[in-house]
């Protein structure tokens, strides 16, 4: 064989081989999970490894605020049963509103009517506007105008003028009583007119709601 075959004979394998090599280059890279790396994997367990272990808490000790404190530095002392039984102003459960007997008076009567009931959604809640104030039902029947529980009343008043008086708050603004305690509100309006008080963090007025509406009297 001439030196030219010769010479065209190993550049055919060379490319073959190149080929080969390429081709099982690229196999091996599809076959490798996407997105690993290794290196940085062994950079945190290394970290993690040499990082220094935290002392165990002792007992009777917590965590506040990142400082090892004595429990009863941070924990509520237990109450004295015998001293709760002789405060009045605690009762049970506190913070949370008593149930209420829907038969109880008038007005509780006029909410439990509203349950189920789309057409008097406006006794449940003061989001959805109250009928507008008519004068001459409320004074023809006083009593069960104002026995019938609306809480949207709170955002309605009567516009000053001649006979109409502007209504104010007369008693104080921010009252802060304990669950079982009493206190009085106060608001000046026209005489003889209606007053809606209402409170919106678990108040209850002498009709167990939290939404009531008085007769203003002479004063």
């Amino acid at each position: 064989m001439s030196r030219f075959g010769w010479g065209m004979a190993v550049f055919v394998l060379l490319c073959v081989g190149t080929l080969v090599a390429v081709s099982l280059m690229q196999r091996a890279r599809e076959q490798e999970p996407v997105g690993r790396n290794p290196i940085p994997e062994m950079q945190r367990q290394r970290a993690e490894a040499s990082r220094p272990k935290p002392d165990p808490v002792p007992d009777n000790y917590v965590q506040a605020g990142g400082i090892l404190r004595p429990r009863e530095d941070v924990q509520a002392p237990e109450s004295n049963s015998s001293t709760q039984s002789d405060n009045q102003l605690l009762v049970d459960n506190a913070g949370v509103n008593p149930g209420v007997n829907p038969a109880a008076n008038a007005a509780t009567k006029s909410v439990a009517e509203a349950f189920g009931n789309t057409k008097l959604a406006h006794r449940l809640t003061s989001m959805v506007p109250a009928p507008e104030f008519d004068a001459e039902a409320y004074l023809a029947d006083p009593e069960t105008w104002l026995n019938t529980v609306e809480p949207g009343r709170i955002w309605q008043s009567a516009e000053p003028g001649p006979g109409v008086s502007p209504i104010e708050r007369t008693s104080r603004y921010r009252v802060e009583v304990l669950q079982g305690e009493k206190v009085n509100l106060e608001a000046r309006g026209t005489a003889q007119m209606p007053i809606t008080f209402s409170s919106a963090m678990l108040g209850q007025f002498e009709n167990n709601l939290t939404v009531i509406t008085v007769r203003a009297n002479d004063e």
